[in-house]
């Protein structure tokens, strides 16, 4: 049913209604339906579509100056930050469907 309803909305993307998503957005996100929509409602999949290779560029930037011994930027500390608390797996957070934290907040914390 709801997973119905989401795979028809992402397949009638960009022409789907609008109504139609907004119902289905006041419905809830299935889980499953959760990494695709994010990617085309918050533009990352045109923004990827549009440099191919962005990803793959940064991470030889990064072995670059790794292998060279560069002194780790602030900018490079922050994500790897950033990717230790994303890649968390969310049962072990105790995270609900909906992305709540254990005790209700949708708070991520502190710099978020």
């Amino acid at each position: 049913a709801l997973d119905d309803e989401w795979a028809e909305l992402l397949a009638a993307l960009p022409n789907a209604d609008e109504d139609r998503i907004h119902a289905a957005l006041l419905g809830g996100v299935p889980d499953a339906k959760r990494p695709r929509v994010w990617l085309e409602f918050s533009g990352a999949a045109q923004a990827m579509a549009a440099r191919p290779t962005l990803y793959a560029d940064l991470l030889e930037q990064v072995a670059a100056s790794s292998a060279s011994g560069q002194a780790e930027t602030a900018v490079h500390s922050q994500i790897e930050n950033d990717l230790r608390r994303t890649q968390v797996d969310r049962s072990a957070r105790g995270a609900s469907s909906r992305g709540e934290r254990a005790g209700g907040s949708r708070s991520g914390g502190e710099g978020t």
